[in-house]
């Protein structure tokens, strides 16, 4: 525990801008690929609120989307039902994505000369010739509600880039846990609602670099030889981070605006060198220090929204819409890596139209494709379904990954 206690100070002191003089290595942000958000373009800080706070806009913990109705008598004697704001407990919400172009898949496999399971891995492996393939799986728990944002969240992600080669797919798999807690204080200036909050992350990341697809389908029982597999011969990074954000939303009648400032001195990690024999032995610890830096660049996030209120008529037709912009605050040219990305890979614009105060319909853009999907609120919990695009190049239009995401969580 002392170790561990160390090396997470040693990241927070070391959690700082990147200097002229280094080159470091590009680490994936800490987030949840929440099927709300990405139906909705991936915009969200200027509306942030509820479990999906603690992965966007911390100012959002004192932004409550659930409401109590008290009744009470005012002065005159009369009984009177006000409207109150309530905090959310997510028990627990699970979320399973891939990334893949449903279209081209299903092409494949009705070209397949049967539906056996070697023709489903064909049909998957020749998507990473044109956009690259991807999945994972998250799961979370927490609790947002009257300025407090507590969350506990354990994520998995399989990235493997595009490649002409299919003999030689090979990608990162990165497993990441964290603790998110922190406080968003509301001040009421008559005219306009201010909030403004931050965060705290610890981090723990298990990291396999440049891992072939083969070995993975192996693991998963798709592979040739799965079990001759040496756990011993994968190599593996493990270490520590804390990660830092700040953010604000202002409400204006019917109008909000929202910025958040993310990795705050660019998040850095301390990795040790492993392999995934000793992993499954003693997670927490590696063998020795790397010498390498890991970075998640700080992102500093614009947004602003319009959700015009409609009175009793709000229960059953209540529409939003938002557009946000992201702005990476780094060099691009002192992390490896990491490409540089135009103007219209970081605009992201969405909507949601909430019917019948049970069931929302949602639309976006983001990085110049299309996205849509739906929430439906239950007494005791949320089903969230997204279709969606991102852009992995420099450029829209230059490398499209479709994407589909499903979320159920325990939550009210």
């Amino acid at each position: 525990m002392r170790k561990i206690i160390t090396i997470a100070l040693i990241a927070a002191i070391t959690t700082v801008s990147l200097s002229a003089e280094a080159i470091f290595e590009y680490d994936i942000p800490f987030g949840w690929q929440s099927p709300e958000i990405m139906a909705q373009g991936g915009s969200f800080t200027a509306i942030a609120s509820g479990f999906n706070a603690l992965m966007t806009n911390p100012a959002g913990f004192a932004m409550s989307k659930t409401y109590k109705y008290v009744e009470s008598e005012n002065e005159d004697g009369e009984r009177v039902v006000e409207k109150k704001e309530r905090g959310e407990v997510t028990v627990l919400g699970v979320l399973p994505y891939a990334m893949i172009n449903p279209f081209t898949l299903k092409e494949d496999l009705a070209q397949a000369d049967d539906a056996s399971q070697d023709a489903i891995i064909d049909a998957i492996l020749n998507q990473s010739s044109t956009n690259g393939i991807g999945a994972g799986v998250q799961a979370g728990i927490g609790y947002v509600g009257y300025g407090f944002g507590f969350g506990f969240i354990n994520t998995v992600d399989m990235m493997f880039p595009q490649t002409d080669n299919i003999l030689g797919i090979s990608g990162d798999i990165t497993a990441t846990t964290a603790l998110v807690g922190g406080y968003a204080h509301k001040f009421d200036f008559g005219f306009m609602k201010l909030a403004v909050g931050a965060d705290i992350r610890p981090m723990w990341r298990v990291k396999v670099k440049d891992i072939n697809i083969n070995t993975v389908l192996g693991f998963m029982g798709g592979g040739d030889g799965s079990d001759e597999i040496d756990l011993s011969t994968i190599d593996a990074l493990t270490g520590f981070a804390i990660g830092f954000d700040v953010g604000a939303i202002a409400e204006i009648s019917m109008f909000s605006f929202g910025a958040s400032l993310r990795d705050i001195g660019h998040t850095r990690y301390l990795y040790q060198s492993t392999n995934l024999d000793s992993l499954m032995g003693d997670p927490l610890h590696g063998e020795e220090y790397t010498g390498l830096d890991y970075v998640t660049p700080m992102t500093l996030r614009l947004g602003a929204a319009i959700h015009p209120d409609l009175g009793r008529l709000s229960r059953f037709v209540d529409p939003k819409a938002h557009i946000e912009y992201v702005i990476p605050m780094i060099i691009d040219d002192k992390v490896a890596d990491y490409d540089a990305q135009s103007f219209w890979v970081n605009l992201h614009a969405g909507a949601e139209v909430r019917l019948l105060s049970f069931l929302s319909l949602r639309a976006g853009y983001a990085s110049g494709y299309l996205s849509a999907g739906l929430g439906i609120d239950f007494v005791i919990g949320e089903l969230n379904a997204a279709l969606y695009s991102i852009e992995t190049g420099s450029h829209s239009g230059s490398n499209q990954q479709m994407g589909a995401a499903v979320e159920f969580a325990f939550r009210f």
